[in-house]
C-alpha cells in the first residue's frame, strides 16, 4: 500500500534482487544495468519521476536476451505502464505529503473506444531532506589526518507528462504511439569544515543537475493466426539534453566553478516474429540500436580577478556505437514445473 502511493524506486526497493545506493541501482552489485520504460531506453534517475499509480508491473531482468538490449549486461529493468481499457472515460487524480518534506501528486486519464484508446497523465513531485555526515581519516603510512563534517541539503523537483494512443485497425492489427516528457531538476547545497593537522578550511559546494527527456515509441503488431503467431514492428527514440554547473566556494569566497553537460540520443528499430507449437514457442527477430553521448565539462578557476579555463581539468568525449543483432529463441515446457531454452545470438557491437 506504501508503494502504490510513491514511485517506482519505492517499489524497486522491496525486490530481492536489486539494491539501491545513492541513487544507483544495482541487479545483484551489478550497476551495469540497461533501464526500459515500456521497452524504451531511459535513465535510472527516471525511475523517481514514475508515479506507482501509472506501472502496471516492473520485470527486474537478470539474464537477458537480444530481443532487449545488449547494453544491460548485468541485468535489465523494464517498467510496463498500465493501459487502461474500460470504455468510455476515466480518470485518477492523487496527492500524497509526508512529514519529512515529500509531496507529489499524479493525474491520469483516458477514454477507450471500440477502436481507440487515448490515455494521458501527469506527475509532479517536491521533496527535500538534509544529510549529516562525518568522515575521519588517516593515512598510517604518512601520519596524514583529516577529519570532515559535512551537511548536504537535497532539493529534488520533478516533471513526468505522457500522452499515448492505441488504434485497433481491427482484429489483427494494432498500432501504438507513445510519448513522454522528463524534466527532473536536482539541487545539492553542501556545507563541509575541513580540519587537517596544521589547518581548518571551511567549504560550500552548490551543484545542480538539470535535465530534459523526451521519449517516444511506435509499434505495429499483426496477428497473423489467432493465439498462434504474430509479428511485431518497433521503433523507438530516447533523446536527453542535460546540464550540471557547480560552484565551490572556500572561506566564502568562489575560486572554482564548472559546466557539465551531455546529449544521449537512442534510436532503435526492431522486429519480432513468435510462433506457437504444440511442443513450445519460437520467438525470433532482428534489431538495429544506434547510440550517440555527447559529453562535455568546463572548469574554470578564479585568479588574478578573472576566471581561467583548466584545460587539465576539462574533458569532452564523443562516443556513438552502431548494435545490430540477429537472435532466435526456442523454449518448451516438460512437465509440470520444468522448462528448456535453446536460444541464437549473433550481434555486432564496435
Amino acid at each position: 500500500m506504501a508503494s502504490s502511493k510513491g514511485t517506482a524506486i519505492d517499489i524497486l526497493r522491496s525486490a530481492s534482487s536489486v539494491s539501491i545506493s545513492n541513487d544507483e541501482i544495482a541487479i545483484r552489485g551489478n550497476k551495469n544495468i540497461l533501464v526500459l520504460m515500456d521497452g524504451v531506453p531511459t535513465t535510472a534517475s527516471d525511475l523517481s519521476t514514475i508515479p506507482a499509480a501509472n506501472i502496471q508491473s516492473i520485470e527486474v531482468i537478470t539474464n537477458p536476451d537480444a530481443s532487449h538490449d545488449a547494453g544491460g549486461t548485468g541485468g535489465i529493468i523494464n517498467i510496463i505502464s498500465k493501459r487502461n481499457r474500460a470504455e468510455g472515460f476515466s480518470g485518477m487524480v492523487a496527492a500524497n505529503y509526508g512529514f519529512n518534506h515529500f509531496a507529489n501528486g499524479n493525474i491520469a486519464l483516458s477514454y477507450n473506444r471500440p477502436k481507440t484508446s487515448w490515455r494521458f497523465s501527469y506527475n509532479v513531485k517536491y521533496e527535500d531532506d538534509v544529510v549529516n555526515s562525518t568522515l575521519n581519516r588517516k593515512v598510517h603510512s604518512t601520519g596524514y589526518e583529516v577529519f570532515q563534517q559535512m551537511q548536504s541539503t537535497r532539493y529534488t523537483f520533478n516533471n513526468n507528462i505522457s500522452l499515448g494512443v492505441d488504434f485497433r485497425i481491427n482484429p489483427r492489427n494494432r498500432l501504438s504511439v507513445d510519448a513522454k516528457l522528463i524534466i527532473p531538476r536536482l539541487n545539492i547545497k553542501q556545507d563541509l569544515h575541513n580540519t587537517f593537522a596544521d589547518y581548518t578550511e571551511v567549504r560550500y559546494n552548490d551543484v545542480t543537475w538539470n535535465r530534459v527527456n523526451i521519449e517516444g515509441s511506435v509499434a505495429y503488431t499483426h496477428i497473423i493466426k489467432p493465439e498462434v503467431s504474430d509479428l511485431t514492428i518497433r521503433a523507438s527514440v530516447s533523446k536527453i539534453w542535460g546540464e550540471l554547473p557547480s560552484h565551490y566556494f572556500v572561506g566564502g569566497v568562489e575560486n572554482n566553478c564548472s559546466v557539465s553537460g551531455g546529449s544521449p540520443f537512442i534510436p532503435s528499430l526492431q522486429a519480432d516474429y513468435k510462433h506457437k507449437f504444440s511442443v513450445g514457442t519460437l520467438s525470433a527477430g532482428v534489431k538495429l540500436t544506434y547510440r550517440q553521448n555527447d559529453v562535455y565539462h568546463e572548469f574554470y578557476e578564479f585568479a588574478d580577478g578573472e576566471w581561467i579555463y583548466s584545460e587539465a581539468m576539462s574533458k569532452d568525449m564523443l562516443h556513438t556505437e552502431l548494435t545490430p543483432a540477429v537472435y532466435a529463441m526456442f523454449s518448451s515446457r516438460i512437465g509440470r514445473s520444468l522448462h528448456t531454452k535453446w536460444a541464437c545470438v549473433v550481434s555486432s557491437r564496435p
